[in-house]
């Protein structure tokens, strides 16, 4: 395999990681340079994941976090002060908060329902 073919396949390559809590993807995302949430629907079950890129050996990482009832609320937010996560669909201006978005996605091809589920069921 050349150089450029091998570069090519890490970008393809994707990594999956579940962490075992919300609260850990939580912590992440709001240390994070991009605190988005993003949220699908999968075999009954909602999936939470963060995407990251430039890992080293993988194009693409998703850690996630499934659970199965949703998350109904337009934010999840992070007090940083009191080290307390909270819902809400409404913004407060107070520093000590940080409030994470959650997207939800229709349609995606990052990575595809079949490596997902043989990721879960391994």
């Amino acid at each position: 395999m050349s150089d450029d073919d091998e570069k090519k396949d890490q970008k393809r390559k994707l990594g999956l990681i579940e962490v075992e809590t919300l609260p850990s993807l939580i912590d992440m995302a709001a240390r994070s340079m991009q605190p988005i949430i993003q949220h699908l629907q999968f075999l009954g079950e909602h999936i939470y994941y963060l995407q990251f890129g430039g890992i080293p050996g993988f194009g693409t990482t998703i850690y996630f976090i499934r659970q199965k009832d949703p998350i109904t609320q337009k934010y999840i937010v992070y007090n940083k002060t009191e080290d307390k996560i909270l819902f809400t669909d409404k913004l407060d201006p107070r520093g000590n908060l940080i409030y994470l978005p959650i997207i939800h996605i229709k349609k995606q091809n990052i990575f595809s329902e079949k490596e997902l589920k043989e990721f879960i069921e391994k």
